[in-house]
């Protein structure tokens, strides 16, 4: 539900593709595939996390934040410190706030 909740508040918000995968394996998929302008990683996937995503995020440079359902930031991996993380459930207005920092094609 947060996921497509998520979507909605980002095509209102102007965006004009998104891609959303539940997997890691599904997401690197999708990175095989185009680069994205910026991510949002559900840290826990249930029986994985997605720090593998961060980590190629990282690499190619591309922009991400943390959403996760635990009010403490501390489980998120500590090469990722200075990455954002937004604590479910968000408003659009938080989502907002942090998306809006992110460089778009638009923008540059």
């Amino acid at each position: 539900m947060i996921a497509l909740e998520t979507e909605a508040n980002l095509l209102a918000m102007g965006i004009e593709s998104i891609q959303v995968a539940s997997t890691v394996a599904a997401a690197i998929d999708i990175l095989r595939q185009l680069r994205p302008d910026f991510a949002i990683l559900d840290y826990n996937l249930g029986r994985e996390n997605s720090i593998p995503l961060a980590e190629r995020l990282h690499a190619q440079g591309i922009p991400f934040l943390f959403a996760t359902g635990y009010g403490d930031t501390a489980i998120v991996d500590e090469r990722f410190r200075d990455y954002p993380v937004i604590t479910k459930p968000y408003d659009a207005s938080t989502l907002l706030r942090y998306v809006s920092v992110f460089p778009s094609p638009a923008r540059e």
